[in-house]
This record gives C-alpha cells, structure tokens and sequence, in this order.
C-alpha cells in the first residue's frame, strides 16, 4: 500500500526497489553463500512484489540471487547489501572498524560511491554510507543481545543528480 501511495503522484516517473534478503527469514540453521536468497522466506515475499508490479511501468523491482546488488543512481554506483557478511560482534570502537575494512574490501571488487544496508538494528550515516535502523525498535532480543536502546525508526535518503547523496533522515515509526 505504501508503494501504491508513492504511485497516485503522476510526477513519479521511475521507482526502483531494491529487495536484499537477510539472516534471520533463512529456511536453514545453515548459512549457504551461494544460495541464500532462495533460502529465504523473504525471496518469497519479494518474489510476490515483483510480480504485483511488473505490468506497472514506472516501478522496477530489483530482486538477485546475491549478496551485494549494484544500481546505477545518475552518474553514482550505488550498492546495497544486508549487511550480515559483516562481523564485529560489538567489539570496541563498534561497527564502524571492521565496516570500513569490508567496505574497503568489496571496493577492490567494484567500487561503488554509496552504501546501502541493514541488519544492524541501528541506524547510521556517513557521507558514503546509509544503514537502515530497526522496524521494532527496543525488544527482548534487544536486551539479550545487550542492543542499545534504539526507537522504531528507518532510514531515507536524498540522491541529487550534480552533489550525490545530500540528505539522510530518521523516519520514526512510533
């Protein structure tokens, strides 16, 4: 409904949705690299989006068979990732270490401008990089985990096409 809300405005002229699967809706104890997204409870779940969408010209549901998605925003490669493959079981000075290792890394690979990602349950930007907060906020697992105590919030950001990502803001969903 969110995305048919988007659509009412005749303005929009193009809407990619870029569908990553996670950790936590795997169909196996198992990790399996090579496959984890047809592992997934959610792959089943984009899988119906993409098909609701595909007679409608003006949305693009981005939906691969890998871990890292690249897409091309204006002139900025833009990547977009869960974010699991990244290790640093709250270890001190936090994420932001073993991140920007693993960012350095997979721009060996392909450099992208941006990054896009979740899987954290806290929200964060940096010039180069957006990670998504947490739909629930504060919970059980929060506690067990030792979580800091975050609100339901998401993230969303502004691309300009001449000074590249300009704008990153907290949506509250309380």
């Amino acid at each position: 409904s969110g995305i048919n809300y988007i659509l009412e405005d005749k303005e929009i002229k193009r809407l990619k949705i870029i569908c990553k699967v996670g950790n936590h809706s795997r169909t196996t104890d198992k990790v399996y690299t090579d496959n984890e997204a047809l592992l997934s409870y959610e792959w089943a779940i984009y899988s119906h989006l993409k098909r609701y969408f595909e007679k409608e010209k003006r949305v693009e549901v981005i939906l691969e068979n890998s871990y890292l998605t690249y897409v091309k925003i204006y002139e900025y490669m833009c990547r977009a990732s869960h974010g699991h493959a990244i290790k640093f079981a709250g270890g001190i000075g936090g994420l932001t270490i073993p991140l920007m290792k693993w960012l350095y890394r997979v721009n060996e690979q392909i450099k992208a401008d941006y990054d896009f990602m979740g899987h954290f349950h806290t929200r964060m930007a940096l010039p180069n990089l957006m990670i998504n907060g947490s739909l629930c906020g504060f919970n059980g697992y929060s506690v067990r985990k030792g979580f800091r105590a975050d609100r339901p919030v998401q993230s969303f950001g502004l691309i300009d096409k001449r000074r590249g990502l300009t704008m990153t803001a907290p949506v509250f969903l309380e």
